[in-house]
């Protein structure tokens, strides 16, 4: 496959951190990334610069070393630029002479003999940035004038020249540069020649055979050329067009800069601020090269530079992050080190402790092994030594030690100095691709300190190998900032490991497999991993503990990773709502023109006419890696898997559910007939992923089978639609994040009449929209069943009303005998109204292709505004009269008030909010706190079916928001004052938490112990549990099992150390909300729930477990619950509705 190579200069976008913004509750703005995981801390980034005068050179030869003058007796001519600019100034014997002069002077003009010469294969782009006057030194369509090109490009109005002009020069002789004497010479200068290498070694000759061309005028070629000239023609200027890329690129970091011979230069400041950015460049750019190479004394200010004992150090305070910060250190240079100064470290990394200076070998586990061995050398006060000693040094000891280790390369968990270090032209006398420290002991590093020699160049890389960097070596501008990119993209890769968690998000419980869906923030990937339940040895049962196998069965991520995609393409679907309102593949010669828009876009938001690129962007997508990575067009994936946050996996295998034979009465077709015809089909996992798709994976090996991109998701937006995906700067957004509904149901019209399997999907934070698949035979997937697979979507296009889909659709048979798809209206919609509502879809009514009159309902609460939009979460369906059919729909809103729906009448004319509660909600929350999770219903466990209580359910409900950004704000309005609630329908609106009995913590325990208050339901309509802990709120599902109601509650942290927060797990009794007689979890973790799990003399009874890590929702299998992949033993309860067929309840 071929490689769509970047510009050179065009440096990798590195964003280690994204800022979402705050918005007040009218325009709240929904959270891109999860906001359980910890953002990472801005690490510091300082630059080490050698503006030595060897940096001014505008030669690099490969066989010759700085300060050395001749190569084989020949002069090496090191400059040119005073000749050019301004043939009056004197010059000295530092230029390379025009060939018609020196005829040698041709190797220099050659980017085989002088790395740093003009290269015609390489495309040069200006310096990123504004000059000193404030324009732009590039744009996309102004770049550096050929006719007339500044001496320094940074400064306005400086002394320029005309390149495609002859010049008259003069010269002084070689060997007679302060004499009278003088050659004129008359030169063009965009020349350069083309080598012959005649002897085939590799190597070129000034005997070889070679060919001068001179560039012309109003030329693409002199407009490159003139790029090179102006931006990259000295060592300091093509250091200069990689390092401020790298500088304007770079976000969420904190740089600083240091100069070899300028000294301190730049504080740090954070580059998410574009005036800091400026100003970092502004100082950048106004380094010159003169002077040595004190590399000991440059390293050493900025160590000091970090340490408390100087004064106002950079490291952030405990409340700001400085415990986990990072500090990096990135030197450059083109020379050995000179001008040396004593650093007064010692032999910092030696084995023996020295008393004078301290020697404190810090590392994470507190012990000697990061010096000594191969990190040792015989030497005191060497380069390396300096960069040893700020690495062991705690830099903060006001600050508790949890700075992330990277194993095996980086264990120090002090707050330290990482260091980095580039050789820009220059090789040591060992080879960093070929010798091994790990084998040299410590005899392995050279001495650096006899001589000016190569050993300063392995000092260079001992120096880099000690501060736990790399060592980076460069022969052109080319592999310069290909160098700088590798340094900052691993800073990159270790400030995202550091935020990183491997999380592990949803899970589908069998009677022996737990599927669980995990993602990592590092690259943002994802997968669903197989792990079996352990087994009893001897007799093959499922252990009680619940524990899992550490190594999966399979992984979908690895399977996908591990695809010849060649001999096996996947099978990628999307819509077609432009054209055909229908299922389509995802290839270019099906797709219509928006989606084809969409992958024409830049990151600025540009719709480029290049289908090339836009197919390879599409061809990244499918899971091409060709031009993914650092200089490539698209960013780099760690696998093709994208993350999976809040979607959860839904197994579909054999029809089990619970229909009546026919379903509705009418229907042709017996249920059990179908379920036979279908009792050998494959096993597929269904859940949605944020690279765009959801996916299907087959059960026996995790492969995929199936992906589906909505249409909705396509855009030409910045930081918005499938481009986005793919592009370098990419930071994380939401695409389909929501956990798929799936039921076998029965469809009366159409070429799929009959049962059939249905899956509909939405987006929750990624987008407005549903969508409808026919997963009923999935051997049966491929690009030529689009149109029988892809059923219709339902997008905010069809209903404005429709806000982002967070509601997970119910999927069930009305008394109307219709199919439908129930949800709430979800968040942020952009319809007028701002009001909370429920969607209930006809099933089969979108197949045509278009959403009219009658095709589906919607029923309105009228709370909410314009103003202050409302919106309603997942709904709860009820079956009173189980039959078969919804009567009754439940479900919160944002103002904290639960609704009730009434579906018994038998058109859909008839279905509306629940008309014996008068147009009120059922109940209001304590202070309006918002209903964003699921409830759960079950009948009252003692009052009795009749009139005068009827519906007599007891929905189960708690209060708490965790979706906006400003959610995060443990102060904010809905962090705290929340509740978890148990409240009795028996026909009575306007409830509130004053007509509930109050389950309070008794006193005396160090568990939750709630008390056990007893409910009079002839005056009192529930329970309620305060969640006091600050920011304590339910933002999961609850489940019933028996007489006891599982729920957890969730704890966010502010810490900028630590990820996500923690919470607790209830188990209260149903009644009252109290703590149940008998124990129910397994206090003492031994795998079993008895008498021992009570507390203390009186046997109490534990009402909550606390949890070290934010819960998601509980899963059960007999007598184990699971809260993501942990299992917790319960006593054994009785319950319908468990394992993986818990999607079709009789109370949903």
């Amino acid at each position: 496959m071929n490689h769509l190579l970047k510009k050179l200069g065009i440096a990798a976008s590195v964003s280690l951190l994204t800022i979402c913004s705050n918005s007040s509750l009218a325009a709240s703005t929904l959270a891109t990334t999860p906001l359980f995981v910890s953002i990472a801390v801005e690490p510091n980034v300082f630059f080490t610069f050698d503006d030595s005068g060897s940096m001014g050179w505008e030669t690099m030869v490969e066989e010759g070393t700085a300060g050395v003058s001749t190569i084989g007796g020949r002069p090496v001519f090191r400059g040119f630029t005073k000749e050019y600019y301004n043939p009056v100034w004197e010059t000295d014997c530092n230029v390379i002479p025009p060939e018609r002069l020196v005829p040698d002077a041709w190797v220099y003009r050659n980017h085989h003999g002088n790395k740093n010469y003009y290269n015609p294969a390489v495309t040069y782009t200006p310096w990123a940035g504004v000059d000193s006057s404030g324009n732009p030194i590039y744009t996309e369509t102004d770049h550096a004038d050929p006719t007339d090109v500044r001496e320094y490009p940074y400064i306005a109005g400086s002394d320029s020249t005309d390149l495609t002009e002859w010049h008259d020069f003069y010269l002084y002789p070689f060997g007679n540069c302060n004499g009278a004497t003088r050659f004129d010479n008359v030169h063009y200068i965009p020349t350069y020649t083309i080598w012959n290498d005649d002897e085939g070694d590799g190597k070129i000759d000034y005997t070889d055979a070679h060919t001068t061309v001179e560039i012309a005028a109003g030329s693409t070629e002199m407009q490159n050329f003139t790029n090179w000239f102006v931006f990259y023609r000295t060592r300091e200027y093509a250091a200069k067009a990689a390092i401020g890329k790298v500088i304007n690129n770079t976000d969420a970091t904190r740089m600083g800069l240091d100069v070899f011979n300028a000294g301190h230069q730049k504080d740090l400041a954070s580059m998410n601020d574009s005036s800091n950015k400026e100003d970092m460049l502004d100082s950048f750019y106004n380094v010159w090269s003169s002077g040595g190479t004190p590399a000991h004394r440059s390293l050493k200010r900025v160590g000091e530079y970090f340490k408390e004992t100087t004064g106002d150090t950079p490291i952030f305070d405990q409340d700001h992050g400085g415990e986990c910060q990072q500090n990096f250190n990135i030197l450059m240079t083109d020379g050995f080190w000179n001008s040396y100064s004593d650093p007064g470290v010692g032999n910092a990394d030696s084995s023996n402790t020295v008393s004078t200076p301290a020697n404190p070998r810090y590392d994470g586990n507190k012990d000697e092994s990061n010096d000594g061995g191969n990190y040792e050398d015989s030497w005191s006060n060497t380069l390396a030594d300096v960069a040893m000693h700020y690495y062991e040094t705690d830099l903060r000891s006001d600050l508790d030690d949890s700075v992330p280790i990277v194993n095996d390369q980086d264990e120090a968990n002090h707050q330290h100095l990482v260091t980095y270090t580039i050789g820009f032209g220059l090789n040591g006398s060992l080879d960093p691709e070929i010798d091994d420290p790990l084998t040299g002991g410590s005899t392995f590093w050279p001495n650096p300190m006899d001589t000016e020699d190569e050993e300063r160049v392995d000092d260079l890389w001992h120096a880099a190998y000690n501060g736990r960097g790399q060592f980076l070596s460069a022969s052109n501008p080319a592999e310069l900032e290909e160098a700088l990119n590798i340094a900052i993209s691993d800073i990159a890769e270790r400030t995202a490991t550091a935020a990183a968690a491997s999380v592990t998000t949803a899970k589908l419980t069998t009677e022996s497999i737990v599927y669980l869906a995990e993602f990592n923030t590092n690259r943002w990937q994802g997968t669903i991993n197989a792990h079996k339940i352990k087994t009893d040895p001897t007799t093959g049962e499922v252990l009680s503990t619940g524990e899992l196998e550490a190594q999966p069965e399979w992984s979908a991520g690895k399977a996908l990773d591990d695809r010849d995609l060649d001999a096996k393409p996947r099978t990628i679907l999307t819509f077609d709502k432009v054209t055909d309102n229908d299922g389509i593949p995802f290839l270019w010669d099906e797709i219509n023109s928006d989606i084809k828009d969409d992958l024409r876009t830049n990151a600025l938001g540009v719709v480029v006419a290049d289908d090339s690129i836009a197919e390879a962007r599409l061809n990244y997508l499918r899971g091409d890696q060709s031009n993914e990575g650092q200089g490539l067009f698209f960013r780099d994936r760690a696998t093709l898997l994208g993350d999976i946050v809040n979607s959860g996996p839904v197994y579909v295998g054999k029809p089990n559910l619970r229909w009546p034979e026919k379903f509705p009465l009418d229907n042709t077709s017996a249920y059990s007939t179908f379920v036979e015809a279908q009792a050998s089909r494959t096993g597929v996992i269904y859940v949605g992923a944020n690279d765009g798709m959801l996916h299907g994976f087959e059960e026996v090996n995790g492969e995929e089978i199936l992906a589906y991109i909505p249409s909705n998701l396509y855009s030409t937006d910045t930081a918005k639609g499938l481009h986005y995906l793919t592009e370098q700067n990419y930071s994380h957004r939401f695409y389909n994040d929501l956990t798929p509904s799936v039921s076998d149901v029965y469809l009366s019209s159409g070429a799929g009449s009959g049962w059939r399997t249905v899956l509909i999907a939405g987006q929750r934070g990624g987008g407005r929209g549903y969508f409808a698949l026919d997963v009923t035979n999935p051997d049966s997937f491929t690009n030529d069943s689009a149109s029988e697979t892809v059923m219709w979507e339902f997008t905010g296009d069809d209903d404005a009303d429709l806000g982002y889909t967070f509601s997970k659709p119910q999927i069930a048979m009305t008394n109307s005998g219709r199919w439908v798809a129930i949800f709430g209206n979800g968040y942020n919609q952009t319809g007028t109204s701002g009001e909370a509502k429920l969607f209930i879809l006809d099933i089969e009514a979108g197949v045509d292709g278009s959403w009219d009159a009658g095709d589906y309902k919607v029923i309105t609460t009228g709370s909410g505004s314009a103003i202050a939009p409302n919106g309603l979460g997942t709904p709860a369906l009820a079956d009173i009269d189980e039959n078969g059919t919804i009567d009754r729909v439940y479900a919160g809103d944002l103002k904290g008030q639960m609704w009730a729906f009434d579906l018994s009448g038998n058109t859909s004319a008839s279905w509306a909010l629940a008309p014996e509660h008068t147009g009120n909600p059922l109940f209001t929350t304590e202070g309006n706190r918002p209903i964003t999770s699921k409830p759960i219903l079950s009948f009252h466990p003692t009052e009795p079916n009749d009139s005068t209580n009827a519906p007599n359910l007891m929905v189960f409900f708690g209060s708490g928001q965790y979706l906006f950004d400003e959610d995060k704000d443990l102060s904010g309005t809905f962090a705290n004052g929340n509740y978890f609630y148990g409240v009795w329908d028996k026909g009575v609106a306007g409830l509130t938490r004053s007509k509930l009995i109050e389950q309070t913590y008794r006193t005396g325990f160090t568990q939750r112990v709630l008390t056990q208050n007893s409910v009079d339901y002839a005056t009192d309509y529930g329970w309620n549990i305060s969640l006091p802990d600050s920011g304590e709120r339910v933002v999961t599902n609850a489940a019933v099992r028996g007489d006891i109601v599982f729920f957890n509650s969730s704890v966010p942290t502010a810490d900028a150390c630590s990820t996500g927060g923690y919470g607790y797990r209830f188990a209260v009794d149903i009644a009252t909300g109290g703590t149940p007689d008998d124990p129910i979890l397994d206090v003492t973790k031994d795998g079993t729930v008895d008498e021992d799990d009570t507390i203390g003399t009186d046997e109490d009874v534990q009402s909550a477990d606390e949890l070290s890590s934010l819960p998601t929702d509980n899963t059960f299998t007999d007598k184990v619950g699971y809260t993501g992949r942990d299992p917790f033993a319960i006593s054994e309860l009785d319950s319908p509705n468990i394992g993986r067929f818990s999607w079709q309840e009789l109370l949903q």
